[in-house]
């Protein structure tokens, strides 16, 4: 839904027809990622939080690359196999020892576009022990 960079750029490098446009070689363009990962025609009710909107039947049903978290292509993120492991290891052990609750102070996730994207006044968490 949010991610960490939530737009990139890119240069055409041949001519291509999208949605029965004509974009040459050489335009510039960018990929509003966050747009895209919170388009409700993709991920209906895109603000709920729904796991199963990733699972391989989910994922099978959808344009191929509806989901790009870490960019595509030739100038993929460098970090995405190191970041996807280093997030499924401490999910596990937070997720393992502790339960995970909002607080009551945060109705909204406010999120701010620098280079990065990212709450505006951090995202605040209960941590129970199990």
């Amino acid at each position: 839904m949010n991610p960490s960079v939530p737009i990139i750029g890119r240069r055409s490098a041949g001519d291509m027809v999208i949605d029965g446009a004509t974009i040459p070689a050489g335009i510039d363009f960018a990929i509003i990622i966050y747009a895209m990962h919170n388009d409700p025609k993709l991920y209906p009710e895109p603000e709920r939080f729904d796991p199963e909107r990733f699972s391989d039947e989910a994922t099978a049903q959808r344009q191929p690359y509806s989901y790009i978290p870490f960019s595509v292509g030739s100038r993929n993120c460098i970090g995405q196999r190191y970041a996807m492991l280093e997030i499924k290891t401490i999910l596990v052990k937070l997720l393992a020892n502790y339960r995970l609750l909002p607080c009551e102070e945060s109705n909204s996730l406010r999120i701010k576009s620098d280079m990065t994207l990212r709450p505006v006044t951090g995202a605040f968490v209960k941590i129970i022990a199990r």
